[in-house]
């Protein structure tokens, strides 16, 4: 007797390589995915942007990032003590105007210079309510009060066309980019539930018309193993909400199996199975069979390093530095 409708993973027709370049742009659950990504230490990128919501915004950061965008202080507002872009996340606030062009800059320039190298771009599409202020459309409102801004719910069309220019635009330039596009199964429940569903069916419409469009398209089902799969308060955290840890584990267990061909599933076990050795906590510090087990896990650690020599391995060389201490 079967209680859920499970959605099993179907092997893609293209793997991710552990040496494929990531883009990520998008709401708080491509985060998600980009931190076990990370984790695993392949080659991501987060966005430069921030968190990003709504269809149009994450369109013209992918339009800022290929056509190398450069921000200036014309671009930013003064609100109270801190100048800020309504193109960015919150993060990018700074008191100087200097400041949030500096970190805006960074983090932009970072994410353009590699541009060519990308082999894979995740977006996530969070909500199709948007802000807009004199008729542009807002990323991140700061907390200014809400009768500053027009807030309305996005057309199917308007959003489709966004996506599909930027998208048409980056592909003629990268021929062979490929673009995973989901729906987030975070609820926006600002305007009710009603007017969530609404902007999340209107969401799901328009991800399907760009995987119908592109050969280069594909899409996810995320916001289906959340909502339809698991189909369960017990799988969202405490805001009832956003997924649970274990929810999210789920969706990656499903995203491995996806994406990943035998080769990079083979390898990450084995490097699971150096973290856990890494993580593990000693019941002895002291003696030859501690020592033993610091000189295999050193070479084991330097073997890793090599094999993936661009990785940023400082909480790992954190942790051997704890456990060297102790010995």
């Amino acid at each position: 007797m079967k209680f859920r409708t499970e959605l099993s993973p179907s092997p893609f027709s293209v793997s991710i390589k552990h040496d494929h370049p990531i883009l990520s742009i998008g709401s708080c659950f491509a985060n998600h995915i980009l931190e076990k990504l990370r984790d695993y230490k392949f080659p991501v990128q987060v966005n430069p942007f921030g968190t990003t919501y709504n269809p149009l915004s994450i369109a013209d950061q992918l339009t800022a990032i290929h056509r190398k965008r450069v921000y200036d202080v014309v671009d930013l507002e003064k609100y109270r003590d801190s100048w800020i872009s309504f193109d960015h996340h919150g993060s990018f606030a700074s008191p100087t105007s200097k400041g949030a062009i500096d970190l805006i800059s960074n983090r932009l320039e970072s994410a353009q210079n590699k541009v060519g190298k990308y082999r894979w771009t995740i977006l996530s599409l969070g909500t199709a309510w948007a802000w807009f202020k004199e008729g542009k459309v807002v990323n991140n409102c700061h907390q200014i009060p809400e009768r500053e801004f027009d807030f309305r719910l996005l057309s199917i069309d308007e959003m489709h066309k966004a996506l599909s220019a930027t998208i048409s635009n980056w592909q003629e330039s990268h021929p062979n980019h490929v673009f995973l596009i989901t729906v987030s199964p975070v609820r926006h429940l600002r305007s009710g539930l009603m007017e969530n569903n609404r902007s999340k069916a209107r969401l799901l419409e328009v991800a399907h018309l760009l995987n119908d469009e592109f050969e280069f398209v594909h899409y996810y089902p995320s916001y289906e193993l959340i909502l339809d799969d698991l189909r369960d308060y017990r799988f969202y955290d405490h805001s009832l909400t956003h997924p649970s840890q274990q929810a999210i584990e789920y969706v990656w267990e499903h995203f491995q199996g996806t994406f990943f061909d035998s080769n990079t599933t083979n390898t990450l076990e084995s490097f699971d199975g150096f973290r856990k050795a890494l993580y593990h906590r000693p019941r002895q510090t002291s003696g030859p069979a501690f020592d033993g087990h610091l000189k295999s896990l050193e070479k084991k650690f330097e073997a890793w390093i090599q094999r993936w020599p661009d990785a940023d391995w400082r909480e790992e060389k954190l942790r051997w530095n704890e456990l060297i201490r102790m010995s």
